[in-house]
């Protein structure tokens, strides 16, 4: 993950150091285990929300839908449920991208 964050947010990385983003990585994986949440990608995903959105956005009211999807109990399955926050994140960010897109032709 430290590779994969590097690679897309070097200066970020470099400003933040390797220490903070190992205790995020930490905190990510207690969130994971939190929800019973298991595999890599399910880690990755809320490793990737934490470090793009900040480490606590799981619970931020600046990211409803995070913490909303995490304790929707109509997925009693945590796959289901992170596949879900997957593609809850998925929308958001096109969402995101398309008004900064539209602002920057205005």
């Amino acid at each position: 993950m430290l590779y994969e964050m590097n690679r897309v947010f070097p200066r970020k990385v470099a400003f933040v150091g390797e220490p903070a983003l190992r205790a995020l990585i930490r905190e990510a994986i207690t969130e994971c285990r939190r929800h019973r949440l298991s595999t890599f990608r399910e880690a990755a995903l809320i490793i990737a929300l934490m470090f793009t959105l900040g480490h606590d956005c799981t619970a931020d009211p600046l990211y409803p839908w995070i913490e909303q999807t995490l304790l929707d109990r109509e997925f009693r399955d945590p796959a289901a449920r992170a596949q879900r926050l997957e593609k809850s994140a998925e929308t958001w960010l096109v969402q995101v991208a398309g008004e900064r897109h539209e602002a920057a032709l205005a």
